[in-house]
């Protein structure tokens, strides 16, 4: 450890050179009388290690200003790596070393159920940061969601962890879903499962299926209405009958780039859907304009990026080229309302997934379809009335 933070030091008077960053003052040498040239350093205080960073914390010289030091950032990452980020501090500053987030991450439901029970009603795992710390949200308060990336850089997997989580965690009573899978490879083994309405394979199943969804939001709107409330959650505390989130999960949503009634339906469900507990997950392997462009990317309140194509998509979809310059299999820059953050999605597999899919597996006469999901509501609805 004496000689680690030696040789972390040295690195630091390394960089400080390197950046200019230290004051110069003239005195006279005592051994031959001279005027010199002296460098006076930052004074490095502090040297600490945790599991996910190494911190170097310093003072400055006086008088060599925060900003001067702010425009030379970059030589701490070429002295210690692209993790390497500077802290501005009030009169102690940092260096931040941060652990490189690992290349794979294995799903684990136990840790998924502790974040999940953290975060409350609709949760949404995407991944772990370089700090360790899980990145969730609640889709109530951020109801739709974008995932976006090319072929085998995780996005299968991010619905994977995404739906079997969810499996677990919620009763067909509490969550049910609606599945688009256009490309009909990747909800396929969903059928019969018990929190499942239906599986949607072709252009025209989807659609239908997005006008289902449609009309049950009539129904909910009005049972709203009667109860009272502004949504599910009021309406549940006002009549003590709960209705169940809804999830529309659509994969390679692009393909509906010909269907207008499909665009007009993602943006009914994408504008109203949240009060309602009517949530959208949209997922393509490029941002497509006709899809994503105008109300309904906006309602995309988190979208996640694994590696895509080119530089212009990336900014299409995050306002940034990030996306385009990741390169690990299950990295993704995750896209919130108040941060922005690169983490790796846990990897569950499509072997493992099947195992925790078949034990949600019903026979498929007990299975509910949409049309009696729909109509059970409508029963509520009229027991108000009467």
């Amino acid at each position: 450890m004496i000689s680690s933070r030696y040789d972390m030091r040295y690195r630091m008077i390394q960089a400080f050179k390197a950046g200019g960053i230290y004051n110069v003052h003239k005195r006279r040498d005592y051994g031959d009388g001279q005027i010199k040239e002296v460098r006076e350093y930052p004074w490095i205080e502090r040297i600490s290690r945790t599991t996910s960073a190494l911190t170097i914390s310093f003072r400055l010289p006086p008088g060599y200003s925060p900003e001067s030091l702010k425009q030379r950032e970059y030589v701490f990452r070429q002295e210690f790596g692209q993790f390497a980020k500077l802290v501005i501090g009030d009169v102690v500053h940092q260096v931040v070393v941060a652990t490189p987030l690992p290349s794979m991450v294995p799903y684990s439901y136990p840790l998924v159920q502790r974040v999940f029970d953290k975060v409350g009603g609709l949760p949404v795992f995407t991944g772990i940061t370089e700090s360790g710390q899980p990145i969730t949200y609640d889709m109530r308060r951020n109801p739709h969601l974008g995932i976006v990336g090319v072929t085998g850089y995780g996005k299968s997997s991010a619905l994977r962890v995404l739906l079997c989580s969810w499996l677990q965690y919620f009763s067909p009573e509490q969550l049910r879903l609606y599945l688009g899978d256009l490309k009909k490879t990747e909800f396929q083994q969903y059928h019969g499962v018990s929190h499942v309405e239906q599986v949607a394979i072709s252009r025209m199943e989807v659609v239908s299926m997005l006008q289902d969804v449609c009309h049950l939001m009539d129904s909910r709107s009005m049972l709203l209405g009667r109860g009272g409330a502004t949504n599910i959650d009021q309406y549940q505390k006002r009549t003590g009958k709960t209705l169940p989130y809804i999830v529309v999960c659509i994969d390679e949503v692009a393909l509906l780039a010909k269907e207008k009634a499909a665009h007009e339906y993602l943006e009914e469900i994408g504008a109203i859907g949240r009060a309602l507990g009517v949530f959208l997950i949209l997922s393509q392997q490029r941002v497509d304009s006709e899809i994503l462009g105008g109300r309904l990317k906006n309602n995309l309140t988190v979208r996640v990026a694994y590696r895509m194509s080119d530089a212009l998509n990336s900014r299409m979809f995050l306002d940034s080229d990030s996306a385009a310059q990741l390169s690990v299999p299950g990295r993704a820059i995750v896209k919130e309302p108040d941060r922005v953050s690169e983490v790796q999605t846990p990897w569950l597999s499509e072997e493992e997934a099947e195992k925790i899919i078949d034990r949600y597996r019903i026979a498929d006469k007990d299975v509910v379809t949409t049309d009696n999901h729909v109509q059970e509501e409508e029963i509520i609805f009229g027991e108000l009335i009467s």
